[in-house]
């Protein structure tokens, strides 16, 4: 009934006492579950990639032999091999409706027909009916698959989907647990996948215009003047947005004045960019487009789309690097403190919103795949023995 299971530990976080709440993948690094930051003491993550259960006499997925054979495999994992939390990937399809399959079992139709030759038609089309009926009957059956996750409690994790990685389902020992909770067929079937906006990549003068500024080059901005003239849009190539990611101070002076606000796909506005710079260690900070930005009135209060500021985003990847160098010399520093003492350095006052941090910023950046201190004071005066050796200023060179 089950496919491959990775469990998800590195090398590294193997002896800390809370891991796992994180996907490890080569190709993005690490990402966050936020969504189940607040479970118990983490032992083991299980990664699910392959659930199916046999439709033969149960087309449309109602029975409940699924949902109640994935929730006593869970539990088992958990009593056997302290399993607290598992995540699902989906095919792309599971999540689709059916009023979409259909629609998308239209479009490959008639793309297929364009593509053959008239007098072949009449055969090629009864060969494709088949073929896409077949297709979108499998399709509904994975769909069924999703909903025994489900209906034992699993969920689409909202700050993954809003990253475009909407096809995770996950869920904690808490929620496969319940009987009582358990959702109808119906139910799970009702529920429609969060899909984030798509934005079509740039095209045309609009491609060029991005391109050119991601390359750089002599004469640059005289360049990216004439690109402008004849038509490319500095929004839609987010120029802007390239020149910072780049440091390309020519172009970002030229640019500051047209798209200074811009959002690109993941709400990240010009100045969120430049703190990523920003947040190397103390003595190698590179904040000159950072200054420029500020100096011209970027906005310090704009939040992306899990509502953190530039402020905000310093003080988690400042404190991500400072928790995962400690814990390369394998100590578990406590994230907590690093974010505070973070606060208050220079760089981080320059970005201080005016009405002060979001709740994102103030709750968010908690470190997953590493101890959580929520029971323990932020300024150090009860920390717990992972921590006590460090309660000092991270910075201070005798630790190095």
């Amino acid at each position: 009934m089950m496919g491959r299971f990775l469990t998800v530990m590195t090398e590294k976080s193997a002896s800390l006492r809370r891991i796992g709440s994180a996907i490890f993948e080569p190709k993005y690094g690490r990402t966050k579950l936020q969504s189940l930051s607040r479970t118990d003491s983490l032992d083991w993550i299980l990664v699910i990639d392959k659930f199916h259960v046999d439709y033969k006499y149960k087309k449309d997925g109602a029975s409940n032999v699924g949902a109640s054979a994935l929730q006593a495999f869970l539990s088992l994992r958990a009593v056997v091999h302290n399993v607290s939390c598992a995540v699902y990937e989906m095919d792309p399809r599971e999540a689709m409706t059916r009023e979409e399959l259909d629609s998308q079992k239209g479009k490959d139709r008639d793309e297929e027909k364009e593509s053959k030759q008239p007098f072949r038609w009449n055969l090629a089309e009864r060969s494709i009916r088949k073929e896409r009926e077949e297709e979108l009957h499998f399709s509904l059956c994975r769909r069924a698959d999703a909903n025994q996750f489900l209906r034992i409690g699993f969920f689409q994790d909202q700050a993954l989907a809003m990253r475009g990685n909407g096809n995770y389902l996950v869920a904690s020992g808490k929620h496969w647990s319940r009987d009582s909770a358990r959702l109808s067929h119906e139910e799970a079937e009702a529920i429609s996948f969060y899909k984030p906006r798509v934005f079509p990549a740039p095209v045309g003068k609009d491609s060029e215009l991005h391109q050119m500024i991601r390359e750089g080059g002599a004469n640059i901005e005289h360049k990216v003047k004439s690109l402008i003239s004849q038509g490319a849009s500095v929004t839609r190539s987010l120029a802007l947005h390239t020149a910072v990611a780049n440091s390309n101070r020519k172009v970002v002076l030229l640019l500051l004045r047209l798209d200074r606000e811009g959002f690109d796909p993941n709400g990240t506005t010009p100045l969120m960019l430049a703190t990523r710079e920003a947040a190397n260690l103390p003595e190698d900070d590179e904040t000159e487009i950072l200054d420029i930005l500020l100096a011209a009135g970027a906005d310090r209060s704009a939040q992306n789309l899990e509502g953190k500021t530039a402020y905000g985003l310093l003080l988690d990847w400042r404190g991500d690097y400072w928790a995962m160098e400690h814990l390369g010399r394998g100590k578990n520093m406590c994230f907590t403190v690093l974010k505070q003492q973070v606060s208050e350095e220079e760089t981080a006052q320059k970005l201080l919103p005016p009405n002060g941090p979001s709740p994102a910023d103030e709750t968010g950046g908690v470190m997953e795949g590493f101890v959580h201190f929520d029971d323990w004071s932020s300024d150090g005066s009860t920390l717990p023995p992972s921590c006590a050796e460090y309660d000092s200023d991270p910075y201070d060179s005798d630790d190095w």
